[in-house]
């Protein structure tokens, strides 16, 4: 009755939640952007009340309320006005986006007061610069300031591009950086390739933005652990990339205007023909080639059109190389850049050859050569030269090279990949025969297989008598380039990973090192297989870390003399940025994260590492009923703890660990996972040392490995590694293990034994009261948050909160784990990075089928919970392997289901 009765309440609150949230997320809107919001509530009501919403003002009310770029000033209350109209409801709708993300952006940076200022001046001087641009621009280029003296333009965008841009200045340098190199170059790439004049406004209101920046806010000088050469990399491959999405915007756009719009023909364009034209032309004489050819262009194809684009996409493939510095896609963007140059001149020069049909085209006389040469030539060249000029300026920033032997492999790959599709297009175009204009040849399909591996723009329609006709042979001339080009494009994906190995003199000066200064908890990890070593100039320190798909994912902290962390922290980052991968610091101690935070690293909490300060351990009290449990009955049962030499073990001792492994392995949804969880080949180290416990009859139950810590040339502690137990092994061997651990080490003379971290997990009773300066100054950030939302997700498969429950059976100090990052738009690579780091071998299947016991888990639960199920009640006591309050069948677990007794034991990862 009692479940029932709560399963009724509860589902109201839940049927209220959203309304509840949206009132409540409503209500923090309006108290941080009240401006923004009444200017929206004033926009519609504005728009609604004159009959303005769907297509803009009425002619008489038009030329006061709307922004004209004719050069006289125009009505005075225009200027004012036209902020609160637009020309149609897209307008209306994007003046709203643009106020409710960008404005309540700007708003809660600026401060209202200056956020108004900053709307207000930049929408005015916006509009007086568009009508002073349309004076000097006339006479340069006067088609392009005819489309946009023509414009009548209102609504809010253009204010609040300005205003963020101004609210810029406030940001961190690397934000402030990224945010005025994005906006400027996106808007600058519409003006000049689409060339429309609202284009031109938020050119405009960019640059008034940011001088309004420097007058109204006050920067503050924040240090950056990201340096310069990172940033510049950036923005060269910004400008790259511009260059080619702005030939593509100009393609895709129906009349571009811009005077680089010309170069959309050049870098992605199929040359279409009338079709009118076409019609007449295959009326006449439906068999020539002339009306082949002309089909053709009229329906290039998917095929074709992605053919066309090839010289833009290669362009944004070599933009991405640049911004991690590849030589490589330096050399790529380089070549490609000056051959669309000479192209360029070449093609516009033999055009021009044709002089009656280029001056109807361009409706000039023979007695205006300049003026062709501006629109045709120019238009192309300039900016092909400019970013030619920037990349050899910059020729210093890119010198990321790839293993040895790369170029070499990559050349032999891609000519098998070459020969095999020649050998393809040849094999099935002389199969098709029937379907090509004239019956092909090997030679002559040999000759065309080059041409169809070249820019459709360019090539299409060259040789008339060997186009398609039939579908098949349309099949494989669209697509056998398609084809090819992603093929080498995954070639060069593939090849430029990287396989470095360190060798045995860096482990061994590393192991050296850690010996003699000593290190964290976790340090001894960082000497297992598959890591790499970063050493300071002086070989003193260094840097145990994971390469991982870009990302330098360190094991802990710096190792080496405490005078050196803070020098090691920033050379290694620059290390970092010289190869062009992101630093991160994995498991790094509080010491650490107070450095690094003072040079400007962000970071969060990821971990609680559980410690036994030894000395003084007796497991005795009331605080200590679960420990004492396992031990007196492991006495009662006749099991008990001993110590081994796993690489002296006997037969049967290995084949019993082993097996016990083999059989926790095999129940999990995952491979067994590595970087900081080690496993059975961990036991071979003979600095490594392994308790099992075992029976009277000799069989072993559980087994545990535990990693030395050092500290100025001695072993002082010990660190909680490997530890797993038979599936019908004593159920208390894991508490058994540890407490009987802890008494040992202690009577050996160490100080600290560590239980290593739990992930994902926070300390119970850490909160403090609401409305307190404690409670504000405590409160999670949204990272935070969203960690708190995934462990709490995972619990009912991982166990990490439950993790941390049986850890504190020893009444342990917990020490917080960060992981600590220069930058937080590398977060996402970030955590790609540890996933593939711990699991390197998961494929999409497993992680599914760990989605769905996950999602079935989650199910169960919930419905335990509504009532439907009445949960099973346990009769056991405290101490008899049950995790009392929780109803974890087995410590560490993290299983919620009896059902599970013999799913998994110790499922859940020791470290972070």
């Amino acid at each position: 009755m009692e479940t029932t009765v709560k399963a009724d309440f509860t589902s109201t609150p839940r049927a209220l939640a959203l309304p509840a949230r949206l009132a409540t997320a409503l209500g923090g809107a309006v108290r941080k952007a009240p401006l923004t919001l009444s200017l929206v509530l004033t926009f519609w009501v504005v728009g609604a009340s004159t009959g303005s919403l769907l297509h803009g003002p009425r002619d008489s009310l038009r030329h006061v309320v709307l922004l004209e770029s004719r050069p006289s000033l125009g009505h005075p209350l225009t200027w004012l006005a036209s902020f609160l109209w637009s020309t149609n409801l897209n307008g209306y709708v994007w003046g709203t986006i643009a106020l409710l993300t960008l404005g309540v952006f700007a708003e809660q940076h600026l401060g209202t007061g200056r956020y108004a200022v900053s709307l207000v001046t930049t929408h005015v001087l916006a509009g007086a610069t568009l009508a002073a641009s349309s004076l000097v621009l006339s006479q340069l280029h006067p088609g392009w300031t005819r489309a946009f003296l023509a414009i009548h333009y209102g609504g809010p965008t253009v204010g609040v591009v300005g205003a963020t841009l101004a609210a810029s200045a406030s940001f961190r340098v690397l934000w402030r950086r990224r945010l005025r190199a994005g906006g400027l170059t996106l808007f600058a790439t519409m003006a000049l390739f689409d060339g429309g004049g609202v284009s031109v406004l938020l050119v405009a209101a960019s640059v008034i933005g940011l001088v309004l920046g420097q007058l109204l806010v006050r920067a503050v000088a924040r240090p950056s652990p990201v340096g310069s050469v990172h940033e510049a990399r950036t923005l060269t491959s910004v400008i790259v990339g511009a260059t080619a999405l702005g030939p593509l915007l100009a393609t895709v756009t129906p009349n571009p205007t811009g005077p680089f719009a010309v170069l959309g023909n050049l870098v992605a364009g199929v040359h279409g023909s009338a079709p009118r034209a076409v019609r007449k032309l295959c009326t006449e004489d439906p068999a020539s080639a002339a009306c082949a050819m002309s089909q053709l262009n009229l329906h290039p194809g998917i095929g074709v059109t992605l053919m066309a684009c090839l010289p833009a996409l290669l362009l944004l493939l070599a933009a991405t190389g640049l911004r991690r510095g590849s030589r490589g896609a330096w050399i790529a963007a380089l070549t490609l850049e000056g051959a669309l140059a000479v192209v360029a001149v070449a093609d516009y020069f033999l055009t021009m050859a044709d002089a009656g049909t280029v001056l109807a085209m361009m409706s000039v006389t023979d007695e205006q050569p300049a003026i062709l040469l501006t629109r045709l030539v120019l238009p192309c060249v300039v900016p092909l030269a400019a970013v030619v000029g920037v990349l050899v300026f910059g020729r210093d920033l890119f010198t990321v090279r790839p293993p040895a032997g790369y170029y070499r492999a990559l050349s032999r790959r891609v000519a098998a990949l070459v020969a095999a599709s020649a050998a393809i297009y040849v094999a099935v175009g002389l199969t098709i025969s029937g379907q090509w204009r004239t019956e092909p040849t090997v030679g002559s399909l040999l000759t065309d297989f080059p041409l169809r591996l070249a820019p459709a723009g360019l090539t299409l329609g060259t040789m008339p008598e060997r186009l398609p006709t039939g579908p098949a042979a349309h099949l494989l001339f669209d697509w056998i380039g398609v084809a090819v080009w992603s093929g080498v494009c995954v070639l060069v994906s593939l090849g430029r990973k990287n396989r470095s190995t360190p060798t045995g003199s860096q482990n061994t000066a590393a192991q050296a090192i850690l010996v003699k200064h000593g290190g964290p908890s976790l340090a001894w990890m960082g000497l297992w297989r598959g890591n790499q070593y970063w050493f300071s100039p002086a070989g003193t320190t260094y840097i145990p870390y994971r390469a991982v798909q870009g990302v330098a994912l360190t094991i802990g902290d710096p190792i080496g003399p405490a005078a050196e962390r803070s020098a090691a922290v920033k050379e290694f980052a620059q290390y970092c940025e010289s190869m062009s991968t992101v630093p991160c610091f994995y498991s790094a101690t509080a010491q650490l994260e107070t450095v690094c935070r003072a040079a400007g690293w962000s970071s969060v909490e990821i971990a609680q590492e559980t410690v036994l300060r030894l000395g003084s351990v007796a497991f005795t009290g009331k605080r200590f009923q679960d420990v004492r449990t396992a031990l007196n009955r492991a006495s009662r049962e006749g099991m008990r703890t001993e110590w081994i030499d796993y690489g002296r073990a006997s037969l049967s001792t290995v084949v019993q660990i082993r097996a016990i492994s083999e059989e926790w392995v095999a129940q999990q949804q995952l491979p067994e996972m590595g970087f900081t969880l080690g496993g059975v080949d961990q036991l071979n180290d003979p600095h490594v040392r392994c308790s099992v416990v075992v029976d009277s009859a000799g069989s072993i139950h559980a087994v545990a490995s535990w990693l030395p810590i050092y500290s100025a040339g001695a072993v002082t502690g010990w660190t909680l590694d490997f530890m797993r137990r038979r599936t019908d092994g004593f159920r208390h061997g894991t508490e058994l293990l540890i407490a009987q651990a802890a008494l040992d080490f202690q009577a050996e003379g160490y100080c600290e034994l560590s239980l290593s971290g739990a992930p994902l997990a926070r300390p119970e009773g850490a909160d403090v009261p609401a409305g307190t300066a404690e409670a504000a100054a405590s409160r999670p950030d949204p990272l935070d948050r969203l960690l708190d939302l995934v462990g709490t997700r995972l619990e009912p498969v991982y166990g990490f909160r439950s993790l941390l429950r049986f850890k504190a059976k020893f009444q342990p100090e917990r020490r917080p784990l960060y992981l600590i990052y220069a930058d937080a738009a590398a977060l996402p690579a970030i955590g790609r990075a540890v996933a593939r780091a711990y699991v390197p071998d998961a494929s999409l299947g497993m992680l599914l089928r760990l989605f769905n016991r996950f999602t079935l888990r989650r199910g169960r639960e919930s419905t335990i919970r509504s009532g439907a199920v009445a949960p099973a009640r346990s009769s056991t006591t405290p101490g008899d392997g049950l995790d009392p309050g929780t109803g974890l069948l087995d410590p560490g677990t993290g299983l919620h289901d009896p059902t599970d007794r013999d799913e998994a034991r110790t499922l859940t990862p020791t470290h972070p």
